[in-house]
């Protein structure tokens, strides 16, 4: 399985609409899951990148509602190649992904 492959058959199971940064967060994860050498089936590597995934999007999230807590207003942050603008109001802060695996 590739790593798109696993990114879209991740994706068309969620029942939530991803934020592009969180996107981006589970396309690593897949690249990881893909890579790996001890994730050999496509159950394992699903498995993994949903692990991975969840447990780096709740770590962010965690983080970025501290540093917002201690009067900052936004967070500007580059993740791969990309640039995201976080305040209050961003969507990641929002979406619950507790039932994602």
């Amino acid at each position: 399985m590739t790593e798109k492959e696993l990114y879209t058959q991740i994706t068309s199971k969620l029942t939530v609409e991803l934020p592009d940064l969180f996107k981006t967060i589970l396309e690593e994860a897949c690249e990881n899951a893909c890579n790996s050498k001890t994730m050999t089936d496509d159950k394992s590597k699903k498995f993994g990148a949903l692990v991975a995934f969840v447990t780096a999007a709740n770590t962010l999230k965690t983080l970025v509602k501290a540093t917002l807590a201690n009067n900052f207003d936004t967070i500007n942050l580059n993740y791969r190649g990309k640039s995201f603008v976080i305040d209050q109001s961003h969507p990641i802060l929002k979406l619950d992904l507790s039932g994602i695996l």
